[in-house]
């Protein structure tokens, strides 16, 4: 896939925080709509605040999601069909 097929595409995000001894303390997901592509990554509109939010710009992360209702954790929020998932694991390092 390339950056540019994303654009006005669903992306559900979920980021994983891990300890550098690779202990999961922290999961966050959000969601949005792509609006750019390119070097600078892969840019997002969320919702529902309409705050910006970039991922690197690469599509090994990105998966097609299938059809169905997403519940964000913690809040519960539901997202509709999106079209990608993407999952990120971050680890400090100490």
């Amino acid at each position: 896939m390339e950056l540019h097929e994303l654009t006005d595409k669903t992306v559900l995000v979920t980021m994983v925080f891990q300890t550098a001894e690779g202990q999961t303390v922290e999961q966050r997901q959000v969601f949005g709509r792509v609006f750019d592509t390119g070097p600078q990554g892969i840019l997002l509109f969320l919702e529902p605040s309409g705050n910006e939010f970039a991922l690197p710009p690469n599509t090994r992360n990105l998966t097609p999601a299938d059809p169905g209702e997403y519940r964000l954790e913690p809040d519960g929020q539901v997202v509709t069909n999106p079209d990608y998932l993407a999952t990120w694991t971050v680890r400090r390092r100490d």
